[in-house]
């Protein structure tokens, strides 16, 4: 019998989707490397022009500045969103090894204006990146939106406030002349095509302009892997 705190997606120890097959685990990604060869590719490409966003934009137009990989600049009615923030030159838990960056971020981290949000889709190090978190922390007064279970890696390095949602939990952005103020409230999770592992969902946000508020909500997303490598990906 499942308890009934738990949302229908969450059996108390992992998210399931019930509909759809299981996702690859680690034996099948070991049969891929071994099995195939990556293309040739170059370690660098220098062909980035890097830019400075204005501090914010007024009115209902909207501007987009793509920084890197999924690291987005989102500037709306005075409010900035920044979503999976990644300036470190490498996607890993060490600085010395692991995936590096192949090209200057579109924007350099100093030229960053004020972010009233960080939105974190979920936990990989290409999208989760503690170094640059733990910048934007301590620079300025940011609010982090992250799915379920992310909020407390989050606390650990004193990277806060932290608003965890649920799959199908939203929070609302309403812009002052001055400042911007987040309302998190949590609905019904209705969204179930999703299967993950334990205590590390990942889902998309969807900024939903509605009259002079930004409304983001949490989608499922399918995705594998983990920061964990004993961790199966679901």
């Amino acid at each position: 019998m499942s308890d009934p705190t738990f949302p229908k997606h969450f059996d108390g120890k992992r998210f399931y989707n019930q509909d759809t097959r299981e996702a690859l685990g680690f034996l099948d990604a070991l049969r891929w490397k071994l099995s195939t060869r990556p293309e040739s590719s170059p370690s660098f490409i220098s062909d980035v022009q890097q830019s400075i966003p204005p501090g914010h934009i007024e009115g209902s137009g909207m501007r987009i500045t793509l920084v890197n990989h999924s690291t987005v600049l989102l500037q709306q009615q005075g409010i900035n969103i920044l979503t999976d923030p990644i300036w470190s030159e490498r996607a890993s838990p060490l600085s010395w090894i692991g995936p590096r960056r192949r090209r200057k971020p579109g924007v350099v981290i100093e030229d960053v204006p004020h972010i009233h949000a960080v939105l974190l889709s979920h936990n990989h190090y290409d999208h989760l990146d503690l170094p640059t978190l733990r910048s934007l922390a301590a620079r300025e007064d940011s609010t982090f939106v992250v799915p379920t279970g992310c909020a407390r890696l989050l606390r650990t390095q004193h990277i806060e406030p932290a608003h965890e949602l649920d799959w199908g939990n939203h929070c609302h952005c309403q812009a002052s002349p001055s400042t911007a103020c987040w309302r998190c409230t949590s609905q019904a999770a209705v969204f179930t095509r999703r299967t993950s592992p334990p205590r590390a969902p990942c889902a998309d946000y969807r900024a939903i302009r509605r009259h002079q508020s930004d409304r983001n909500c949490v989608v499922p997303a399918r995705q594998g892997w983990t920061r964990k490598p004993y961790k199966s990906s679901q």
